[in-house]
């Protein structure tokens, strides 16, 4: 199986080369990710931002396993990149919308379904109802929700 590295030097151009260039894996002769793996993420995830982290993510752990080098005065550090590309991701996750809030919702029923259930005489009815503790002035105890104090609805 041959893997292939193209770059056209415009982010505009592609999802894969925008994610090149996101990435700094311009440089054909040490690449970061192959295309095969870039068509990959792409694919499974819905937006750019986040098939982009999850390069970013491959490229940190790929320096993470690395061990750090220094000879004189000459050093590598492979752990540092490994914590910038970690960084990087968690930046696209942010650009993507992939952070941990979530989009508002709500869940509910129309008004017509609403009013069909108030009306349907054999549902159950429900433990809860607003008010179901108010007293009257000079009443005691509570009621229920059918209005009974003795506890028999």
């Amino acid at each position: 199986m041959s893997t292939t590295f193209t770059y056209t030097h415009d982010p505009s151009a592609s999802d894969r080369d925008w994610i090149r260039w996101r990435l700094s894996d311009t440089n054909c002769d040490a690449p970061l990710q192959w295309d095969e793996e870039l068509a990959g993420l792409l694919a499974l995830y819905p937006t750019k931002y986040l098939a982009a982290a999850a390069a970013a993510r491959a490229v940190a752990q790929g320096f993470a396993l690395k061990v750090d080098i220094t000879m004189g005065k000459l050093s590598i550090k492979h752990s540092q990149r490994a914590e910038q590309y970690a960084a990087m991701a968690d930046e696209l996750e942010d650009e993507g919308g992939a952070s941990t809030s979530a989009a508002p919702w709500s869940a509910s029923i129309s008004r017509s379904r609403k009013q069909g259930y108030r009306e349907d005489s054999d549902r159950t009815l429900p433990a809860f109802a607003r008010g179901m503790h108010d007293t009257e002035p000079g009443q005691s105890g509570e009621s229920n929700l059918h209005g009974s104090t003795d506890g028999v609805p």
